[in-house]
């Protein structure tokens, strides 16, 4: 778990508040274990937040967007919420305060409690119909969070994913966070 003084030196380094960076560091770790959950692999990461993650982009993102192509508000809610599970397992206070369906898809808002910091992140979740879809294989280290994933476990989870995306016809890009490691089809 991330401490005062990496925080202290992050924020020095992104010459950012300690709470931009605790606030991605809550993003980060419920990305880690939302993507290691198998369906969800039917969910693009999208948005400022996957631009920052991805492309290094300066600007700190207050949410976490996706495109769901083919999953319920059900099987969203229960993806959310295996991922906090895990999470509250390492001792990190997190609830789903809402998850509530919109006119194009759903909104969530997951609260997070640590080291004195109480981090919102909002879930936007767009729903569309499926498509053919291009992407690439990119690896990005995470500096705030700090991989601990074996290998071997990586590369399950990125070969489930392109599998599950294989069987249905689409050449997915999607982002997966497997503990620190972003991986984007």
């Amino acid at each position: 778990m991330i401490n005062i003084e990496t925080i202290k030196r992050l924020s020095t380094q992104y010459q950012t508040t300690s709470f931009n960076v605790i606030r991605e560091y809550c993003q980060h770790l419920f990305l880690s274990y939302f993507y290691q959950n198998k369906n969800s692999n039917y969910l693009l990461f999208k948005g400022g937040t996957a631009l920052r993650f991805v492309y290094k982009s300066p600007r700190f993102s207050e949410d976490l967007d996706f495109t769901s192509l083919v999953l319920t508000k059900s099987r969203l809610e229960d993806i959310v919420q295996d991922a906090l599970v895990e999470i509250d397992r390492l001792g990190i206070r997190v609830t789903l305060e809402e998850f509530e369906s919109t006119s194009g898809g759903y909104i969530g808002i997951i609260e997070f409690s640590l080291l004195g910091y109480n981090v919102s992140i909002q879930l936007n979740i767009s729903s569309r119909k499926a498509r053919a879809i291009n992407g690439d294989v990119i690896l990005i280290a995470s500096e705030i969070a700090s991989p601990s994933a074996r290998n071997d476990k990586k590369r399950k989870v990125i070969a489930r994913s392109v599998a599950t995306w294989q069987s249905i016809g689409i050449s997915p890009t999607l982002i997966l966070l497997n503990m620190g490691q972003w991986v984007s089809f």
